[in-house]
């Protein structure tokens, strides 16, 4: 896992800052797990993937009086990766249904825009109004499924099993 990020900070004046945040984050996955404690392979996996994700905020921020105020801008962007394999050779449905493995990919993309404000206002030295509000849209892409590694036998268990279910109705 790495996570470099930056932030500049720019003064025009005493009262008025712009601040940029830039950061980038990449994760790696690679493990397996036996997960059903017994020394036969009933049910294990591995899981093989990966985030990636960049995002940037600008920010500009000031001072005018008794009032004290932020707008800005973020954006982000995540790239995510999810492989988990499933190992059942020794299980009973291995047996019944010619299955010993199978395959979950999913890949998604996430894409997140905002915009955002705040004022605080120093009415008195006790009392301060605040104001604020935030935009955010977000577009997802995701595919996924959950099939066998490439040998067709969980196709063809599941292509057998719906065509009993659908002759013997």
């Amino acid at each position: 896992f790495i996570q470099p990020s930056l932030k500049i900070d720019y003064d025009f004046s005493d009262s008025l800052t712009l601040t940029s945040i830039t950061s980038y984050s990449h994760y790696e996955q690679d493990f397996n797990q036996h997960t059903d404690g017994s020394t036969l392979q009933n049910f294990s996996l591995s899981n093989v993937g990966e985030i990636e994700s960049v995002s940037q905020e600008l920010r500009l921020t000031g001072e005018n009086g008794p009032v004290q105020w932020i707008a800005g801008l973020n954006y982000s962007k995540d790239n995510i990766e999810d492989n988990t394999y499933y190992y059942f050779s020794q299980n009973s449905v291995n047996g019944a249904l010619g299955i010993a493995e199978a395959l979950s990919p999913a890949d998604q993309e996430v894409e997140t825009r905002a915009i955002f404000g705040n004022a605080a206002w120093a009415v008195t030295d006790e009392i301060k109004l605040n104001l604020g509000a935030r935009y955010t849209e977000d577009e997802r892409t995701y595919s996924g499924c959950t099939g066998d590694t490439g040998d067709g036998s969980m196709a063809a268990a599941m292509w057998i099993r719906s065509s009993s279910a659908s002759t013997s109705a």
